[in-house]
């Protein structure tokens, strides 16, 4: 029966389809840009974009086109994973000019630089968790996520309140994901507005000075600076990749002996390899 249920009934193993054009995404958004031109030493760039995206079985940054209910394709019309509905960048040079009459003061103060690039906005989508016991994955060949419990909060903790200690904290709320019955598809969505993880800043920073040697000779020195203000931003440095709370629910919480988690539901690992706190390059460079 269950052979019979599956699209495809003539084959028995998982099928993946490769580069079939059967996904579709939108875009909307309000995009809003001013620009300040070079004067008095000063220009910069502003931009704010409000955006809304949605996806129905295109690929996402995961590699999965998320489709749920087979059955029922359109029904599966979602939060694309690279939704940020906010997203604001600054970016800005400033030099200062000659100050003051005096020539030695002239000198001292002049042509120092001041540069930034700072980008500001929503988290991406935290992925629905998975159904732990669920007889689709045997019978239809695939599984489904679990069923969100109406009233329960999704967070333990507000990912963005910088008020606990990410290392021996649960964020997420197990109590708010439920099994979907066996033989049912999940009537979860892949994503859910509020369910995102903690807003990651971008904010690059660079002072310096330049010297003129002669007329067609200059010398720079720079210093460059990533994560300026030194936010706490765990990332995994093999990976490459932010370190996220746990969404495996069956997972046993686990922590290692200094008391740090190390396995669980809504937990957080920082017991491997992260980096992510300031860093700086000092720059020197010779134009002739």
């Amino acid at each position: 029966m269950a052979q019979s249920l599956r699209p495809f009934p003539q084959f028995s193993s998982v099928l993946t389809p490769t580069g079939a054009a059967q996904g579709k995404t939108w875009y909307e958004a309000l995009q809003v840009k001013a620009t300040k031109r070079f004067s008095h030493g000063l220009d910069g760039t502003f931009t704010y974009t409000r955006s809304k995206e949605l996806q129905l079985g295109a690929e996402d940054y995961t590699g999965l086109g998320l489709i749920n209910d087979v059955f029922n394709r359109n029904d599966n019309k979602q939060l694309s994973a690279s939704s940020r509905p906010n997203w604001m960048a600054l970016a800005f040079n400033y030099s200062l000019p000659k100050w003051g009459p005096n020539h030695v003061l002239q000198y001292v103060v002049k042509d120092w630089m001041l540069g930034a690039v700072l980008q500001y906005g929503s988290g991406l989508p935290i992925p629905t968790p998975a159904n732990i016991s669920n007889n689709n994955t045997s019978t239809l060949l695939r599984g489904t996520w679990a069923t969100r419990v109406p009233g329960q909060p999704l967070f333990l903790k507000d990912l963005n309140c910088h008020c606990f200690d990410p290392s021996t904290t649960i964020v997420l709320n197990p109590a708010a994901w439920t099994d979907t019955p066996n033989g049912q598809f999940s009537p979860s969505a892949a994503y859910y507005d509020d369910f995102r993880y903690q807003r990651r800043p971008s904010e690059l920073a660079s002072f310096g000075r330049t010297f003129h040697i002669k007329e067609r000779a200059t010398f720079q020195i720079r210093a460059e600076f990533n994560n300026i203000f030194n936010r706490t931003l765990f990332l995994n440095t093999t990976a490459g990749t932010y370190v996220n709370p746990s969404t495996t629910r069956n997972a046993a919480i686990l922590r290692a002996p200094d008391g740090r988690y190390t396995s669980g539901f809504g937990t957080i690992n920082t017991t491997g390899v992260v980096s992510g706190e300031r860093q700086g390059t000092l720059v020197g460079r010779i134009q002739f």
